[in-house]
């Protein structure tokens, strides 16, 4: 079976939100990328998974995402609650 970059994403969302944590910077998808490649044994770049989280939100594919970004920060901050809840 034919995992997508989507997937193993939205996975890994919900192993983040299974350890309490519901927000993420855009430097966190760089810990995406190794837990991808530790888990599944596929390589990634940051810009392959940025394109699909882009996706994923378009496509409301999971429970919840809304911008959280700081006014004093100039870095992307997300609150995401995945769907494998």
């Amino acid at each position: 079976m034919l995992i997508t970059v989507e997937k193993m994403l939205i996975r890994w969302l919900s192993h983040k939100n299974d350890k309490g944590d519901f927000f993420f910077h855009n430097h966190d998808l760089e810990d995406c990328k190794d837990w991808i490649e530790e888990t599944f044994e596929r390589t990634h770049n940051v810009s392959t998974i940025e394109r699909a989280f882009r996706q994923v939100r378009e496509d409301k594919k999971v429970h919840e995402c809304r911008d959280a970004s700081l006014p004093s920060c100039k870095e992307k901050r997300w609150y995401v609650i995945s769907t494998l809840r």
